[in-house]
């Protein structure tokens, strides 16, 4: 991880006043991990603090705008379960002060409060909340879009002197573009800035304000534990096929099946252990879920390493094209099904819907890169 202390360069002139929390911070007073999240939701609107602009069936698929310190120019986002996991009673909120924005995935997702956030805005923002808590305990940057405030907590913690401290932090260099962040640690809970400084054109983004229940990392880390131990093994990898057309088989076969793997990634973040290679079965079906193929023992070998999304938060697919070649006999009794499905495909090619036919894989066996093997 790399750390540096930073100076707010563009905050000259702002003085920085030590009040209580009591007296401005309307989440200071929330009892972390105590209240449950639907009746925080319920006070912020009772209290007419969040303005609800799409309603989802849960709270948390709602977009709550809500306006930092009553200031309507301050408008935010508020969410909770930051981390994607629920819990009965509140353990993180996250408050997105960037403007609206959109991102692209596989498609345009609207992104509220991810956009571009302008100096005046940031530096009104910090402002307040020296205010409201004093200076940071910690301020540093890092060439990681986001860092855990229980790691940078537990950094500075073993460190016996400011002079040690100070060493620590010089011997880590971030790179053109920094993430900024600072960090409290108010009774009850803790607290973190965040924003992105961008060099090139001088724009700020990704900034968020963080709060946290006291522990919060050993409270995800159980849930982890729990969905890790409750995962099948088809919930570690996924797969996307593309059944490609039939082709002449190397003799003495007469035809040969073409299957192509475009897409295959590591699909259990809490699962820290990286994927070396794997053996799978491909179930063919058609669009009433009869199942038309089967072919068993396949191997997903030398393509590349599956990395777990469980440090750094994604995950990447290898890159080239993976193409498997199932070569069979159409006229004895194993090639029926090939042949099946061959003219099912020919069928549904011509009629553009090859969508119909339904293509899933079973995984019989896992090794880790570190050696393990799951069944």
């Amino acid at each position: 991880m790399n750390f540096r202390k930073i100076n707010l360069f563009f905050l000259i002139g702002i003085t920085s006043l030590h009040f209580s929390c009591d007296s401005g911070d309307p989440i200071a007073k929330t009892e972390f991990g105590k209240i449950p999240t639907k009746s925080f939701y319920k006070n912020l609107i009772d209290e007419e603090l969040v303005q609800v602009v799409y309603g989802g069936e849960e709270p948390y698929d709602t977009i709550y705008y809500f306006n930092i310190n009553g200031d309507s120019t301050l408008k935010s986002v508020l969410w909770t379960h930051t981390d994607k996991y629920e819990f009965d009673t509140l353990q993180s909120i996250k408050i997105n002060f960037g403007s609206d924005s959109v991102l692209f995935y596989d498609e345009m997702m609207f992104a509220p409060g991810k956009g571009e956030v302008s100096k005046e805005k940031l530096n009104l923002i910090l402002e307040i909340y020296k205010k409201w808590y004093g200076e940071p305990k910690y301020s540093f940057s890092h060439n990681y879009s986001e860092v855990k405030i229980s790691e940078i907590d537990s950094i500075f913690k073993n460190k016996k002197s400011q002079s040690e401290k100070e060493s620590i932090i010089s011997q880590f260099l971030g790179g053109e573009d920094d993430n900024y962040f600072l960090v409290w640690n108010p009774e009850g809970f803790n607290l973190m800035i965040s924003y992105r400084w961008e060099e090139i054109d001088s724009t700020i983004t990704n900034g968020f304000i963080k709060y946290e229940v006291i522990n919060y990392d050993k409270i995800l880390n159980k849930r982890k534990e729990e969905i890790r131990n409750n995962a099948s093994i088809n919930d570690f990898i996924s797969l996307r096929f593309y059944l490609d057309e039939f082709t002449e088989g190397m003799p003495p076969f007469t035809d040969r099946l073409n299957l192509r793997m475009f897409s295959v990634s590591h699909n259990l973040p809490e699962e820290p252990r990286n994927i070396e290679k794997f053996k799978f079965d491909v179930i063919f079906e058609d669009e009433y879920k009869d199942t038309i193929l089967v072919v068993q023992d396949l191997e997903y070998d030398g393509y590349g390493i599956l990395e777990s999304a469980y440090s750094t938060g994604y995950t990447t697919s290898p890159s080239g094209r993976i193409e498997y070649y199932v070569d069979y006999y159409r006229y004895n009794e194993n090639g029926r099904a090939f042949e099946e499905l061959r003219k099912l495909r020919e069928r549904k090619f011509s009629r553009r819907n090859l969508d119909d036919i339904k293509i899933s894989a079973n995984i019989k066996s896992i090794v880790f890169e570190n050696g393990d093997v799951l069944k």
